[in-house]
């Protein structure tokens, strides 16, 4: 996918989290495989990749639920999804006036 993906996981045992953090990173290459033929060749049907970020973000969150992890962050080149306490803990910050 060539994409920069980060998982962010809280309030979890170590070991638990450990063994769903695998299970997630399966999601992560078995996307690489299923989508590799419509991000790449002569006329690449997701060119951007927007569609294989979105699916790859939710579907690595639907993993993480199902390795019973609640409260854990998905950045997926900047398609997030979040769950349980960090659906809540994330703000922005007003930039700076522009002179």
């Amino acid at each position: 996918m060539g994409t920069v993906v980060s998982i962010d996981v809280w309030r979890a045992d170590p070991v638990a989290a450990a063994f769903a953090l695998d299970e997630a990173f399966e999601v992560l290459h078995d996307a690489e495989e299923r989508f590799r033929a419509l991000l790449t060749g002569d006329e690449p049907l997701d060119a951007n990749g927007a569609v294989v970020r979105t699916w790859t973000a939710q579907h690595t969150a639907d993993e993480l639920i199902a390795q019973g992890m609640s409260d854990f962050c998905v950045n997926a080149g900047g398609d997030v999804v979040r769950h349980g306490a960090a659906a809540t803990a994330a703000g922005l910050n007003a930039p700076p006036p522009m002179v």
